[in-house]
């Protein structure tokens, strides 16, 4: 595990990406900003035999600490690791920022599924799924959703879509 005495001998931190002040392999230009995107667009940075998300990297280099939960990205964005857009949080709190459908629900709207061909919302609060009816439209059921999320998810920073 990379200590915080590694991270400020490896990289320099510019406000919102890693620069290697290092050769850390073989491909590492020292100058460059460290990492490449993962799959998920996340940025990950290989240091020391080992892979760490840019953004916990981010965390330890300015905090002298790994985060003690998830790293929430509050504007959503996964490659935006600047210190002020990153906070620690739990997986639930991190989920409340949610702002996008699932890729495998079928309506596309967050918070809306269909049941016996009626749109309905639902929430996750405190890990429990909370039935809030069903609607006429798809519209009327992500409006209900949006509405009970700004009141029960007080971890969010930006209404979702």
């Amino acid at each position: 595990m990379i200590t915080h005495s590694r991270a400020l001998e490896a990289f320099e931190y510019d406000g919102c990406n890693l620069v290697w002040r290092i050769k850390a392999s073989r491909k590492t230009v020292i100058g460059t900003v460290a990492g490449s995107f993962d799959a998920d667009g996340y940025v990950v940075v290989k240091i020391d035999g080992r892979r760490y998300p840019a953004h916990r990297l981010v965390w330890l280099y300015v905090k002298g600490e790994f985060p003690k939960g998830e790293i929430d990205h509050r504007n959503g964005v996964k490659a935006d690791n600047r210190i002020g857009n990153l906070r620690d949080a739990t997986h639930a709190e991190n989920q409340q920022n949610q702002r996008r459908a699932h890729r495998n629900n079928k309506v596309g709207l967050l918070g809306v599924t269909r049941y016996k061909g009626k749109p309905r919302a639902t929430i996750l609060v405190g890990g429990r799924q909370v039935f809030l009816g069903s609607f006429a439209t798809e519209a009327d059921a992500h409006h209900a959703y949006l509405t009970a999320k700004a009141k029960l998810h007080k971890f969010q920073t930006l209404v979702a879509q």
